[in-house]
């Protein structure tokens, strides 16, 4: 069971809030890129706001370094982002 969010907010509120289309946050989903904190009864899935949002940052950020999907993705796997930054950079 997913912990559920202290500041929930739905994908197309996220959309609105970020300012990053619609298509673009939902890309990302499928892509494993953001995770959903909480889902409703009807399936309605919701994010923590600011974790999302630091994750949308983050992707951005690695996308305008040149990252491709796959090296998203396993930035977000790794536990431990400071050891993923090393690995990287050093």
């Amino acid at each position: 069971m997913k912990e559920i969010s202290k500041n929930p907010i739905t994908i197309e509120q996220l959309s609105r809030f970020s300012g990053i289309k619609l298509k673009i946050i939902s890309e990302y989903i499928r892509k494993g890129f953001l995770p959903y904190n909480n889902e409703d009864e009807d399936g309605r899935r919701y994010y923590d706001k600011s974790n999302a949002s630091e994750r949308l940052k983050k992707i951005r950020e690695l996308k305008k370094e040149g990252f491709t999907p796959k090296e998203i993705q396993d930035f977000f796997r790794k536990k431990d982002f400071n050891e993923m930054r090393k690995e990287l950079y050093c």
